[in-house]
């Protein structure tokens, strides 16, 4: 995990992602409204981290999807 806190907005009505009819995403991993997430934001390491940790999120959710399907 990023080690950040969870603030609890799952299931939230985003209008970015309503009318998709595609499965879709939004990811705001940090905030630069939030001193330390934007430090973090500088590092070209955790830069690095969320990018791993997105990818590996989509590649378990399209292994999931392939596996209903069969």
């Amino acid at each position: 995990g990023l080690a950040l806190v969870d603030c609890r907005v799952h299931g939230m009505n985003y209008s970015i992602l309503r009318k998709t009819r595609m499965t879709a995403v939004q990811v705001e991993p940090a905030f630069i409204s939030n001193v330390k997430e934007e430090r973090l934001l500088g590092s070209g390491r955790y830069i690095e981290t969320i990018s791993r940790a997105i990818s590996q999120g989509v590649a378990r959710f399209l292994e999931m999807e392939k596996q209903s399907i069969i």
